[in-house]
């Protein structure tokens, strides 16, 4: 999906410098972490939750942080797109994707990408860890 802002034109979510994603993206959504282990029976405090995104001049983290007792991250407030673009016959996308990486010792690094963050709305990421095996 291309954009044109200025004289600069970009594929809207990876090819953007961070400069027009910012114009872009003029609103904010939220993001929540939840991380758990099992079928969504015990929650991970304490994992390490990182939220970026690629940009043509680098990638730029957005939030950091550690899950709480209840193993949630958030609520996190990230730059999102106009509703209006909702509206728009242009197929531009409503919303805007972020990556997230959520680590705790002793299990697998899980690695969210492109998960979109939309304007005035909770996103929830569930995040479930897997043990790490031995051997």
């Amino acid at each position: 999906l291309r954009c044109l802002v200025g004289s600069e034109m970009c594929i809207r979510d990876r090819a953007c410098t961070f400069e027009v994603f910012q114009q872009l993206n003029s609103k904010t959504g939220t993001l929540r972490v939840q991380a758990y282990a099992g079928q969504r029976t015990f929650p991970v405090p304490g994992a390490s939750v990182l939220v970026t995104h690629d940009f043509a001049d680098g990638t730029r983290r957005f939030s950091a942080g550690v899950t709480d007792e209840s193993g949630v991250f958030g609520d996190i407030l990230l730059p999102a797109p106009n509703n209006a673009l909702a509206q728009s016959p242009m197929g531009e996308m409503p919303y805007a994707l972020y990556d997230i990486r959520v680590s705790h010792p002793g299990c697998r690094t899980e690695i969210y990408r492109a998960v979109p963050v939309f304007p005035g709305v909770t996103s929830i990421q569930p995040v479930q860890f897997l043990a790490v095996g031995k051997g």
